[in-house]
């Protein structure tokens, strides 16, 4: 779980032994926003081992709680605002439901298929439901989807590549921090390796 806050240069690299073999990767990532008065917060990297992720069931559904808390169940997870984040395995016909309390949420199918309100959602899908509204939905074969959400920021968020912030000037400023190299290198690589400024 990385933190940005006030700005982190990392890679996202495959290990040399793994460029050997021919193999998948499977891969999901979320960004998630920080609230206004902790954009400015130290980076941060936690690791935190499968084990230690707590499980619940809800309805037919096996969860892991990988985010948050979900009925009593909490995930060591460190997080900047009120949020939850599901990962659910669905089994044919199975079926799911949860009231997020007011927060906003929305599913992602990662495998397989659901029904939500008679509509199919397949894998690749995200289903974003109206503010205030509680998700029920039924697999049509195994699936496994992820459920997230949390509570709304009263401000709008801007996104330039890679850069989030409240303030489309501290957007500005990142991105000239990022072409004068100020950001701490990445560890093994030169700075001839890092990502150029996109132009557009």
């Amino acid at each position: 779980w990385m933190t940005a806050g006030f700005g982190i240069a990392h890679s996202e690299r495959s290990h040399e032994s793994d460029l050997l073999i021919e193999h998948q990767l499977h891969g999901l990532q979320l960004w998630v926003a920080l609230p206004d008065d902790q954009e400015d917060c130290d980076p941060s990297f936690a690791h935190h081992p499968k084990a230690t992720i707590p499980k619940l069931g809800i309805g037919d559904c096996e969860c892991a709680v990988v985010a948050g808390s979900v009925h009593g169940k909490s995930s060591p997870v460190r997080t900047h605002s009120p949020l939850f984040f599901l990962d659910v395995m669905a089994p044919s016909g199975g079926h799911f439901a949860l009231d997020p309390d007011g927060h906003e949420i929305a599913v992602y199918v990662a495998q397989g298929s659901i029904q939500i309100s008679g509509q199919d959602a397949t894998a690749g899908r995200m289903v974003v439901l109206k503010p205030g509204s509680s998700l029920q939905f039924r697999a049509s074969q195994d699936a496994r989807v992820f459920v997230l959400g949390g509570e709304r920021f009263a401000r709008e968020k801007h996104m330039w590549w890679n850069f989030v912030s409240s303030s489309r000037d501290k957007i500005e400023e990142a991105k000239r921090r990022w072409e004068a190299d100020e950001y701490p290198p990445v560890f093994g690589e030169s700075k001839f390796s890092r990502a150029p400024l996109p132009r557009a």
